[in-house]
């Protein structure tokens, strides 16, 4: 005669069976999460760099202002329902030590170190450490040119994300090496440094 199961363990069979499900169902949605997570970064990354070439050229051809600007839009028209981004763009300040440094850098390249362990470029050539004080009095006047022709633009691209908003937010130097502005702009190629993602 076969012996059947006891209520106490068909009970504690059900039970590993909902925990196991449980944990089954959770990893699964946990996946799916994440795919739709990994899915929005790809087009933020995507809808990023876009932005960040149409904000680049609208800087070159409307010229830089003198003081931090904010923009702001949505991506609806690409498609992209939800999608917002928010743009400053700032005056890059250096800051009062950059005109020392690029003095001692500047000094040790022609004239060597300090304390003569190695030699500069002009190391012993006669009559040029008279040109020495017109090259360094010219530093702040090109730290300034650099300052006015450089801005940074930190561009965040959101959307919403369970209850808050996902966001993914990256930095651009954008230089004006033309002195008057859009002359000479064509069309929107990207200029300055590399696209960086910053940390939230």
């Amino acid at each position: 005669m076969r012996r059947g199961f006891t209520l106490l363990e068909v009970m504690i069979a059900l039970a590993i069976l909902a925990v196991s499900l449980t944990i089954l169902i959770g990893t699964q949605a946990n996946s799916v999460h994440m795919t739709e997570r990994a899915s929005r970064m790809s087009a933020a990354a995507m809808l990023a760099r876009s932005q960040m070439i149409d904000i680049e050229h609208e800087l070159l051809s409307e010229g830089f202002s003198d003081m931090t600007e904010e923009m702001r839009g949505d991506f609806r028209d690409d498609g992209f329902d939800g999608m917002e981004w928010n743009a400053v763009v700032e005056v890059v300040e250096l800051p009062p030590e950059a005109s020392e440094q690029l003095v001692n850098s500047v000094t040790s390249s022609l004239f060597g170190s300090s304390d003569g362990q190695s030699e500069g470029a002009l190391t012993g050539v006669a009559g040029v450490g008279m040109a020495l004080p017109m090259i360094v009095g010219q530093i702040p006047t090109m730290i300034n040119e650099m300052s006015e022709r450089m801005r940074r633009v930190t561009l965040e691209i959101s959307w919403p994300e369970g209850d808050g908003r996902g966001t993914l937010t990256v930095q651009q130097y954008v230089v004006n090496l033309n002195k008057g502005g859009a002359e000479g702009i064509a069309k929107p190629t990207p200029n300055g440094l590399p696209i960086a993602p910053v940390a939230p």
